[in-house]
């Protein structure tokens, strides 16, 4: 959990504050946040195949968590996309209520509103179904394969089957 914390300061000053503002702390967290999984993972007795295994096991688990976060902060983002539509389409149906009246401002808020709530019900739906098919069915261990679908195709046994039949007929 602290190191699922500190990801999201880390990715918090680096999308809305600056790289240059992120405070030395974070960085100690995250080192801490490699170095213990690292020591601790993979008891060994040798030190060198300790620190190998034991990286090798938790830099992928911890590149996940920042790539998950990342994810969901992108859903912040589809939001407040979203608002600064709907403060545009403001500023425009105001500016056109100034210049003529608010009858020919009000089809411009609906259509803009409308178009604004259209779009978010989208990327919310578009977003959700990608992060529980993709994010949580791989932490949750689902693998997804199969067979091609091909329900016209004829079975090699099936024929083998039908032309020794064929065969022992005549």
């Amino acid at each position: 959990m602290v190191a699922l914390v500190d990801i999201l300061i880390l990715i918090w000053h680096l999308v809305f504050i600056g790289v240059d503002q992120v405070p030395f702390w974070v960085w100690w967290v995250l080192i801490g946040a490699l170095v213990f999984p690292v020591w601790f993972g993979k008891p060994e007795e040798r030190i060198w195949r300790r620190i190998l295994f034991g990286f090798a096991s938790s830099l992928l688990p911890l590149v996940n968590t920042f790539s998950d976060t990342m994810s969901y902060l992108r859903l912040f983002a589809v939001g407040m996309a979203s608002y600064y539509i709907a403060v545009a389409f403001n500023i425009l149906g105001a500016r056109l209520a100034e210049v003529a009246t608010w009858f020919s401002a009000v089809p411009v808020l609906v259509f803009g509103h409308g178009l604004n709530i259209g779009l978010a019900g989208i990327a919310i739906f578009a977003h959700g179904v990608r992060l529980n098919m993709l994010e949580f069915s791989s932490n949750a261990g689902v693998q997804w394969g199969g067979y091609d679908y091909r329900p016209y195709a004829l079975k090699i046994s099936s024929l083998t089957d039908q032309t020794s039949n064929f065969t022992r007929e005549n």
